[in-house]
């Protein structure tokens, strides 16, 4: 008995014709996108987390571990990424900091289909947060410093 052949189904959108190079993407859709980072939120939320963190240790010891306590750490750590957000100079639009290369609006997709790059190279949303960070932990220790010297 032989086999039967079944031929297999090629979906077109999907796939590239057999003997075919797979289609690429184009150029990389950063250069072309002008967002600012926006983790003023976020730095509040850590903020937050962290002073609550110190209250619950300082309340009930530093070795209480309950259910309660790690269930609100790991929503917390859901949570807390959502709160780090980009703004796109060209639509105003607003999302999270976590799918900002995901982001195409009409004035970006022209740039990017004329293969115009944004007039002023610009860095990334995720170095801009991190720039973000280093003023944001200076401001920390210098003002736990201060309230330290006040007592």
């Amino acid at each position: 008995m032989e086999p039967i052949f079944i031929p297999r189904l090629r979906d077109e959108e999907f796939e590239s014709p057999p003997g075919t190079l797979p289609r690429t993407l184009g150029p990389a859709p950063w250069p072309y996108l002008r967002l600012v980072a926006n983790p003023v939120l976020g730095l509040y939320g850590v903020g937050f987390v962290l002073y609550g963190l110190g209250l619950l240790t300082a309340r009930e010891g530093s070795d209480s571990f309950n259910c309660v306590n790690s269930s609100g750490a790991v929503l917390v750590f859901f949570l807390l990424p959502r709160l780090f957000q980009f703004h796109c100079l060209d639509c105003r639009a607003t999302g999270r900091l976590g799918r900002w290369k995901e982001h195409v609006c009409p004035e970006s997709a022209a740039r990017r289909r004329d293969n115009r790059p944004r007039r002023w190279p610009g860095l990334t949303p995720g170095m801009q947060t991190f720039l973000w960070l280093v003023p944001a932990s200076l401001v920390t220790i210098a003002v736990h410093l201060f309230c330290l010297k006040l007592r």
